[in-house]
C-alpha cells in the first residue's frame, strides 16, 4: 500500500476514519459522487475511482490510496490533507506563492541544471559527434533518436555548452544530416523536430531529397489516420508546425496538421468523457495529455486560409482543406464513430456503446450515450465549460470536416489540465499509459512507455505562452522536482551520473532519460522566472511592455540632444545600448536628466520589447525612515530577479551622497555603502539595463560614479537644432498646411533659429520649444506668410519665463562637460 502523507491539520485517527468511510462508500454505491446510473459497473476493489474536478483542489491534487496493481480510490481531497514539499506548505488556504518561495525553488532548479554539462557530457562521443544511450567505451554506435532528444534539451540551455571543448552544434547536426534515416514513425519526428528548431537560427547544408522523403513519410502517416499512438501524433505535428511557421506553404503539410488537430480534439473529448463517466477501461492519461497538447499546438499555430470566410467556412476555410463527402465518412445507424471522426449533429449511436463521448459541438463535450455521461453530469460538469459555443457553433465541424476551431476553448483546456494533474502520483510521476508505439506495441519494456518528464517537458513547452493555465499546478511541478533530486543515479566507476526512467529496472543512467529530465526542469525554471518577473512588475506598479512586439516608433519620434561636436544622445544610446541589446549584451548603466529620463527609458524599453520599471525615493521609504536599509534590500532582491527590463532609478541621490562630506551623518554614510553594494550586485546580474537619473551628479559618492561601475555617463540636455526643425515640420504636416507653404515656413524659421541659437534658442526646454512651435503654427494658419519680426516677438514673450538662465545656465554649461563614454 502506498503510504499516505500526513498533514498537520488532520489527526491521523480522523484521517483513517475518513478513508474507511470513503472505502465503504465505494462498495455500497457504484458512483457516490456521479450520476445515479452507469453504463458499466466496475467494483470498487479493482477500479480506480476518478473524482470530479469539483472535488480536486486546483493547487494540490488528491492523494491516491493504492488498491491493487492499477491504483485505487482517490477519496481524500486536498482540502483535507496538506502536503509538504521540501519545507514548503501548500494547503488550499495558501493561494499564492511568495517571492521567497519561488526564489527558493528557482535556486534548487539552478543547482541541478548547472550539472548538465557534467551529466550529458559523459554521454557525448566527440569522435562520432553524437550522444550514446549509455556512457562508456562500449557505446560506439551512432544513435539518431538519443542524439536528437539530447539536442532538443541542449538547444534550450545552449549557453552552458559554448565553452565545452570538442563540442559543436554545427558538427553534430552535420553528422545527423549525413546518417541514413529510417523514416520510421519513431525516429523521424525527433529528427525533424531537432533540425527544424536548429534551422530557426542557424544554417545547415542538408539533402533536400532526404528532407522531402522524411516530411512526406510523416504527412502520409498523419493523413492515413493509421497511427494509433497519440504521443507520436504530437511529435509528428511539431516539426510540420515548425515548417509552417518558417514559411512553408505546402498544402499537404497544412492538411495533415489541421486533420491531426481535429483528431486530437476528438481524442481529448473522449478521454474527458471517460474520466467523468468513471470509465477506467477507456481512460488513458497519456492519450489525454498528448491529445490536449496536439490540439493546443495546432490551434495556436495554424492560421486561417487566405480566402477564409467565416460566414461560409466557419473554420479554417474549405478551400485549403477539402471537405470530404458523406460517402468518405459513413456513419451508419448504430455504429460507433471510428477514431478521428465525429458523427454529424444529431446522430446518436445505438445502445450498448462503450461509455465514450460521441460528439463535439464547438469544442465542448456533448451527449449522454448509453447513460455513460448522464444528463446530470452534462449539466453539472460539462455544459458550463463554454455555453456560448455548445450549440451549433458551426455545422461544418462534425462528421464532414477536417478543421479545428479558430479560437482555443480555454475552459476545456483548463479541465483537461486539471484531470492531467489530478492523475499525478504523490511522487511527481504519472502511471504509464498508452505505449509510445500505440496500443498494439509488441514490446512491454520500460522504454516502450512515456517517461513522466517527457510528458512534463511537453506540457511546459506548449503552454509557455499561457502560464495562467499551468500556474495552479505549481505544487505538482514541485513534486516532480523532488523526484529528480531524490532519484539522481550517482556515478558508477564505469559510468556517469544522471537519471533513469521509472518504467525501467534499476541500472545505469541513460542519455535520453537524463535529457528529458533536464529539459523539463529547464522549462520549469523558465516558467518560474517568468512568474517572478511578472510578480515583481506588479508589486512595483510597472506596466508590462514585453507582452507586445518591439516598437521603434516611440524611439524614432524622440527628440535628440547634443553631447558634443557631431555626437548626439540617441546615436550613443543606439550604438552602445540598443543595437547590442537587440542581439545580446551585458547590462549597462547611465546617468540622465530626470526631466527627460522617463520618456527616454520608456522609449528604449519599447524599442527593445522589454519591460520598464521606475524606482524612486518613495520605493525605499514606504516602510518608514527607520526601515530604509531593510526596504532597500527588499527592493533590490526583486530587481535582481528581473530579466530583459529597463530599470530607472529616478532621483535617488539622497541614498548615494558623498561619504567624504563631513556634514553627513553616520546613517547617510551607511546608506551610501549599502546602495553601492546593491548597485554592484545588480550590475553583475547582466540581465537588465538600469539607469540612474539625477540633477546633482557632483553630489554622488565617487565610488558609485567611477568607471567600471558606470558604463555610460551622459548629460541629457535640451533638444538639439535638427530635432526642433523636424518637430516643427511634423506639426505643420499634421495641421494640413500645404507643402509649398510648409517649405517656406521651415526656411524662415531655420534662418531665425541660426541667428538666435547660441545665446537664446538652444537653452529653451522641450516645453518652451513646444510653445514656440505652437505660436508659429498659429501664425501659419492665420497669415499668408511669417515675418522675421513676428518670430522675434514670439521669442521675446518666451525669454522672461525661460527656465535655463542666470546661475542655472552656468550650471547647465558645466554639466555638459560631465559626459563620459
Amino acid at each position: 500500500m502506498r503510504p499516505m502523507p500526513r498533514g498537520p491539520s488532520l489527526p491521523s485517527k480522523s484521517l483513517f476514519i475518513a478513508l474507511a468511510l470513503v472505502f465503504l462508500a465505494g462498495f455500497l454505491f457504484p458512483n457516490p459522487w456521479g450520476p445515479p446510473k452507469l453504463g458499466l459497473y466496475i467494483p470498487a476493489q479493482v477500479s480506480r475511482r476518478i473524482p470530479t474536478p469539483s472535488r480536486v483542489s486546483p493547487r494540490v491534487t488528491t492523494l491516491p490510496l493504492s488498491l491493487g496493481n492499477r491504483g485505487g480510490i482517490k477519496g481524500v481531497s486536498a482540502s483535507r490533507v496538506r502536503v509538504g514539499v521540501r519545507g514548503l506548505d501548500f494547503g488550499p488556504e495558501k493561494e499564492m506563492w511568495s517571492f521567497d518561495d519561488m526564489q527558493s525553488v528557482n535556486q534548487r532548479l539552478k543547482i541541478l541544471l548547472e550539472r548538465q554539462v557534467e551529466v550529458m557530457g559523459k554521454f557525448y562521443n566527440p569522435k562520432l559527434n553524437c550522444f550514446s544511450i549509455q556512457a562508456g567505451p562500449l557505446n560506439q554506435r551512432f544513435s539518431i533518436s538519443t542524439t536528437c532528444i539530447a539536442l532538443l534539451h541542449l538547444m534550450e540551455d545552449n549557453h552552458y555548452w559554448k565553452r565545452v571543448p570538442d563540442f559543436s552544434f554545427s558538427r553534430i547536426f552535420s553528422e545527423l544530416s549525413d546518417q541514413d534515416w529510417a523514416n520510421d514513425e519513431y525516429q523521424t519526428p525527433y529528427l525533424l523536430t531537432a533540425i527544424t528548431r536548429y534551422l530557426k537560427t542557424e544554417k545547415l547544408n542538408i539533402d533536400d531529397r532526404k528532407m522531402n522523403e522524411a516530411i512526406e513519410s510523416m504527412v502520409d502517416r498523419l493523413l492515413s489516420e493509421n497511427m494509433q499512438s497519440v504521443y507520436l501524433l504530437y511529435w509528428h505535428v511539431q516539426p510540420l508546425v515548425n515548417l509552417m511557421n518558417s514559411g512553408s506553404t505546402r498544402p499537404d503539410i497544412r492538411r495533415a496538421v489541421v486533420k491531426s488537430g481535429q483528431r486530437a480534439l476528438n481524442e481529448m473529448c473522449r478521454q474527458l468523457a471517460a474520466y467523468y463517466a468513471n470509465d477506467v477501461s477507456n481512460f488513458d492519461i497519456t492519450r489525454l495529455t498528448y491529445a490536449t497538447l496536439t490540439y493546443h499546438l495546432v490551434v495556436t499555430s495554424v492560421q486561417p486560409a487566405p480566402n477564409f470566410r467565416s460566414d461560409r467556412d466557419g473554420i479554417y476555410g474549405q478551400s485549403a482543406i477539402p471537405t470530404p463527402s458523406s460517402d468518405d465518412n459513413p456513419l451508419s445507424e448504430g455504429t460507433l464513430p471510428s477514431e478521428g471522426t465525429l458523427p454529424s449533429e444529431g446522430t446518436l449511436p445505438s445502445e450498448g456503446t462503450p461509455p465514450w463521448m460521441d460528439g463535439v459541438r464547438g469544442g465542448v463535450v456533448v451527449g449522454a450515450v448509453g447513460e455513460a455521461v448522464s444528463p446530470k453530469i452534462w449539466e453539472e460538469k460539462i455544459s458550463h465549460l463554454n455555453p456560448s459555443v455548445s450549440r451549433g457553433y458551426t455545422a461544418t465541424w462534425y462528421g464532414n470536416s477536417e478543421s479545428v476551431p479558430l479560437k482555443l476553448n480555454i475552459p476545456m483546456l483548463s479541465k483537461a489540465l486539471e484531470v492531467i494533474f489530478a492523475e499525478q502520483r504523490p511522487n511527481g510521476l504519472w502511471d504509464r499509459g498508452q505505449p509510445i508505439q500505440g496500443d498494439d506495441a509488441r514490446r512491454d519494456i520500460g522504454n516502450s512507455y512515456v517517461f513522466a518528464f517527457d510528458l512534463l517537458g511537453s506540457l511546459l513547452t506548449d503552454f509557455q505562452e499561457s502560464p495562467h493555465l499551468i500556474q495552479p499546478y505549481l505544487p505538482n511541478l514541485l513534486r516532480s522536482l523532488e523526484w529528480a533530486e531524490e532519484n539522481f543515479v550517482h556515478p558508477y566507476p564505469e559510468g556517469a551520473g544522471g537519471w533513469r526512467s521509472n518504467h525501467l529496472k534499476p541500472g545505469m543512467p541513460l542519455a535520453w532519460c537524463s535529457a528529458q529530465v533536464l529539459y523539463a526542469l529547464s522549462k520549469f525554471r523558465t516558467f518560474l522566472r517568468n512568474m517572478v518577473h511578472k510578480s515583481v512588475l506588479s508589486e512595483l506598479h510597472a506596466a508590462p511592455i514585453s507582452a507586445t512586439s518591439p516598437s521603434p516608433h516611440a524611439w524614432e519620434s524622440l527628440m535628440d540632444s547634443e553631447l558634443g561636436p557631431n555626437i548626439t544622445l540617441k546615436s550613443v544610446l543606439e550604438t552602445r545600448v540598443l543595437f547590442p541589446l537587440s542581439g545580446k549584451s551585458k547590462s549597462r548603466q547611465r546617468w540622465d536628466n530626470p526631466a527627460y529620463s522617463v520618456t527616454i527609458c520608456s522609449s528604449m524599453a519599447k524599442y527593445l520589447g522589454w519591460d520598464f520599471v521606475t524606482v524612486d525615493t518613495a520605493s525605499f521609504l514606504s516602510d518608514g525612515l527607520h526601515s530604509v536599509a531593510s526596504r532597500m534590500k527588499y527592493v533590490f532582491e526583486r530587481l535582481k530577479a528581473l530579466e530583459r527590463c529597463v530599470i530607472l532609478f529616478d532621483e535617488i541621490e539622497e541614498f548615494c551622497l558623498d561619504r567624504e562630506d563631513e556634514r553627513l551623518s553616520m546613517e547617510s554614510r551607511m546608506l551610501t555603502t549599502a546602495m553601492l553594494t546593491q548597485l554592484n550586485d545588480l550590475r553583475r546580474q547582466s540581465s537588465s539595463v538600469f539607469v540612474i537619473a539625477t540633477n546633482r551628479l557632483r553630489s554622488f559618492d565617487k565610488a558609485i560614479t567611477r568607471p567600471g561601475r558606470i558604463d555610460l555617463q551622459l548629460f541629457v540636455g535640451v533638444p538639439n537644432f535638427e530635432s526642433r526643425i523636424q518637430r516643427l515640420e511634423k506639426k505643420l504636416s499634421e495641421m494640413g498646411i500645404p507643402e509649398e507653404k510648409t517649405e517656406q515656413i521651415l526656411i524662415q524659421v531655420e534662418d531665425f533659429m541660426v541667428a538666435h541659437w547660441d545665446q537664446q534658442l538652444r537653452y529653451l526646454t522641450f516645453a518652451e520649444n513646444e510653445k514656440f512651435i505652437g505660436e508659429v503654427i498659429d501664425m501659419a494658419i492665420a497669415e499668408d506668410q511669417i515675418t522675421y519680426s513676428q518670430l522675434v516677438k514670439v521669442l521675446q514673450r518666451l525669454l522672461p519665463t525661460a527656465m535655463i538662465q542666470g546661475p542655472l545656465k552656468e550650471e547647465y554649461e558645466i554639466s555638459e562637460k560631465l559626459t563620459r563614454m
